[in-house]
């Protein structure tokens, strides 16, 4: 049996956000870029999977990855079915 080291970012915290007994890890209260580098810091490298919808980020968090890499692009391709650029062009 392994023991591993659970760092203060690890751990889960209530939020005011979130009805009473749900968590959420204590590194969402931290900068996104300084997060990065902290893990940047502790390990050789940092694998992020690519996803397209906050339900495939939420499957990346459950399976234990400590990074997502998430785009509008890729959310306009995922639900739009075509890019959201001329969406924007007459603003």
């Amino acid at each position: 049996m392994s023991t591993v080291a659970v760092s203060a970012t690890d751990q889960l915290v209530a939020s005011a956000l979130l009805p009473e007994g749900f968590k959420v890890p204590a590194s969402r209260f931290i900068h996104p870029s300084t997060r990065m580098r902290q893990l940047l810091d502790s390990e050789p490298f940092l694998f992020g999977p690519g996803v397209y919808d906050p339900m495939g980020a939420e499957l990346v968090m459950y399976y234990g990855f400590k990074a997502v890499y998430f785009s509008g692009y890729s959310f306009a391709i995922g639900h739009l079915g075509t890019t959201d650029m001329d969406l924007y062009s007459n603003v």
